[in-house]
């Protein structure tokens, strides 16, 4: 071992810290490990982890009403997550000389931060100290979680999710050029290598010559059965990273971030900014939105909702994973910012939506939202043909008269819209087709659609607003946000 790499492996083992005490965040400043919340009555723990060349103070700090916070303290003062400890993890990664690799920081990790803080022990009364862990990480955070979860039954035993921000787990591309630089190996660890190399022994035999890490830690994710046992809830950056023009792109890209996952989302925002708390950041409504879909329980103890409350109502079509869905995000915020309302994402609804959809959008039985803005193919069990388009409308019409009586706008988006404009909203803002042809008459009937048009199309008082989704080009993109926009504050503005 050379002498920085011998320096660097004691600075790992000093910042490690193995203090079991309950050293506070605000106390020491973030500079090693520490806890925002540590209730000793408390069966779960979330545990907050930054990726390479950061710090814990660093990679979630930022600033939100002009006020410098940081993401595991505003996730303490929200109602939802009061039913958890939290912990935030500090150590010592660096992309530009020798540095450990993501197995050493693994190793490191299990032994200084689960093993030594007695996370997994019980209690005197032989209770399980913590029967949850969540795991929130950022980048290279993901893969160390991941890796030790690999190989700790009883981590991955007491392991009830983990949300992960901008984790290459399928590699990074810029990883690939610059692991030519620096002789760090937890950046050669993230090189994307796709196919096992293989070669032929002294005795001819064909053997495997080379692996990559990220390689082994997908197999054994998907050997242990961690896709069916434990949910990743994953988000990826869609802005590029500023700096040189060489560096200056999206670090881990969408497809590098969908792997091993369950869910996937969007977030505006660079490789950087998608964790950093400020203004006009929808990380920790994402957040929130994850939790409550785990523990659909903690959605009542949520804020108050207010009737100006805006709903991005998530269900499973792909569309969740595209660009536009990202844009739709941005303008909710510059709304937010020059308007008296708030907006949140939904969970996900269920296959079913009628399986308790309500306790998925609305905050509390008593309070809704004044605007639900969703895809048009979240009713579409049935597959691209007219009995699953049929479906999909019977379903539509069987929610919108679910909320008849609320006085709620509903802004659906769909590529349905492109092939048919006048579907949902027809010429000079009347009633589309299916409000008048339904699904051919097979299970909508007249009266239930005349009962629609007049709830929905009401003089002065429309509650339906459609926007065609965009064919996945600039241009096509550009006018999808255009029209996002007008459609999104009609419904915003209209006085019902």
């Amino acid at each position: 071992m050379s002498i920085i790499r011998f320096f660097l492996a004691f600075i790992i083992v000093s910042l490690w810290n193995t203090n079991l005490h309950a050293q506070s965040c605000k106390s020491i400043n973030y500079k090693e490990t520490c806890w925002i919340r540590n209730d000793l009555s408390s069966s779960k723990l979330i545990i907050f982890v930054h990726g390479i060349d950061g710090t814990a103070a660093e990679t979630w700090s930022g600033s939100v009403e002009g006020q410098i916070t940081k993401w595991p303290e505003l996730v303490a003062t929200d109602r939802i997550f009061d039913d958890a400890d939290i912990l935030v993890i500090n150590y010592f990664s660096t992309k530009w000389s020798d540095s450990p690799s993501i197995q050493q920081l693994t190793e490191e990790f299990v032994k200084h931060e689960i093993v030594s803080r007695k996370l997994l022990s019980e209690r005197e009364d032989g209770t399980l100290r913590y029967q949850k862990l969540l795991f929130v990480a950022h980048s290279m955070g993901g893969l160390i979680v991941r890796n030790a979860i690999n190989q700790s039954r009883q981590l991955a035993g007491r392991t009830q999710a983990i949300f992960t921000f901008a984790t290459p787990t399928g590699g990074s591309r810029l990883a690939n050029w610059l692991s030519r630089f620096t002789s760090s190996e937890s950046l050669d660890d993230m090189v994307q290598l796709f196919k096992v190399q293989y070669r032929r022994n002294d005795h001819g035999k064909i053997v495997e010559a080379q692996s990559s890490f990220l390689n082994k830690l997908r197999d054994a994710w998907r050997e242990n059965h961690y896709m069916e046992d434990i949910p990743s809830y994953c988000a990826f950056e869609t802005r590029p990273t500023v700096g040189p023009a060489r560096l200056r792109s999206i670090v881990v890209e969408k497809r590098d971030v969908e792997f091993l996952c369950n869910r996937v989302k969007g977030l505006w925002g660079d490789h950087n900014s998608v964790v950093v708390p400020d203004d006009r950041w929808a990380g920790h409504k994402l957040l929130t939105s994850w939790y409550k879909e785990l523990y659909p329980d903690r959605v009542r103890v949520s804020s108050i909702e207010t009737r100006d409350d805006v709903v991005l109502v998530q269900c499973d079509t792909d569309f969740y994973k595209f660009e536009e869905y990202v844009e739709m995000q941005k303008h909710l915020d510059d709304l937010t910012k020059n308007s008296n309302f708030r907006w949140r994402f939904s969970t996900s609804l269920p296959e079913d939506w009628r399986d308790g959809y309500k306790t998925r959008i609305w905050s509390s039985d008593d309070t809704i939202p004044s605007v639900l803005i969703m895809h048009y193919s979240c009713f579409q069990e049935g597959g691209e043909n007219i009995a699953g388009w049929n479906e999909r409308t019977k379903d539509n019409m069987e929610f919108l008269k679910s909320i008849d009586g609320t006085e709620i706008r509903v802004v659906f988006f769909s590529r349905a819209f492109n092939s048919n404009k006048y579907e949902i909203v027809g010429e000079n803002d009347e009633p589309g087709v299916r409000f008048s042809k339904g699904d051919g008459g097979i299970k909508v009937s007249i009266e239930d659609l005349e009962t629609l048009r007049r709830s929905y199309f009401a003089p002065g008082c429309r509650r339906i607003f459609s926007v065609p989704s965009s064919k996945k080009t600039l241009e096509s993109l550009n006018e999808f946000v255009r029209e996002f926009k007008r459609q999104t504050l009609l419904a915003v503005q209209a006085n019902c």
